[in-house]
């Protein structure tokens, strides 16, 4: 498969996860009720594309479980709500330096939880593991920054660029094998 092929289905099943999450936290002070449910509907989302789009990006066909895809919508909600919070609170020990720290730690938690579930080769997890650990770092400092833009359109624009960089530190550790 080319690159850009691969890109396309990753950044598919990031979109709505990541553009949910970030609209989440721009609207968290209006109204927290709407932001969890533009959150559980991002991740949702995500996560039943995913679902029925993952097996396009192995070479060889992994087979989504029901159960896989319910562990991974827990454990992004588990996850995610805490830094709703972490986003819109003004401290000085809340800034750049425990984005690249706190992205990298959800990363690997993320994937110990994703291991749980793996049906395929175990080994894999920890070069999947590394792509979450380098790539959340930078779409927490890119979300950070998105939610200082005033313009709505200009910050919708910067979740696409978010996840269009996020997917391709993915795939270019996860998926090397498939751009080849």
């Amino acid at each position: 498969m080319k690159l850009y092929q691969v890109l396309f289905w990753e950044s598919l099943q990031n979109l709505p996860m990541i553009l949910g999450f970030m609209i989440a936290a721009r609207i968290r002070t209006q109204s927290f009720l709407l932001a969890l449910f533009v959150l559980l509907l991002g991740i949702v989302g995500g996560n039943v594309i995913m679902h029925f789009t993952e097996y396009k990006l192995h070479e060889t066909p992994v087979k989504s479980s029901i159960t896989g895809t319910l562990v991974n919508i827990i454990m992004f909600t588990v996850l995610a709500i805490p830094f709703l919070f972490y986003f819109t609170v003004d401290t000085r020990w809340i800034n750049w330096k425990t984005d690249i720290l706190f992205g990298v730690v959800v990363g690997v938690l993320m994937t110990a939880g994703q291991t749980t579930v793996w049906e395929g080769p175990k080994s894999r997890m920890v070069i999947h593991g590394a792509a979450m650990a380098a790539s959340f770092p930078l779409i927490m400092l890119g979300i950070r920054y998105a939610l200082r833009i005033q313009s709505w359109g200009l910050f919708l624009l910067s979740g696409f660029m978010i996840v269009t960089l996020g997917s391709l530190v993915i795939v270019l550790t996860d998926y090397r094998k498939m751009i080849k």
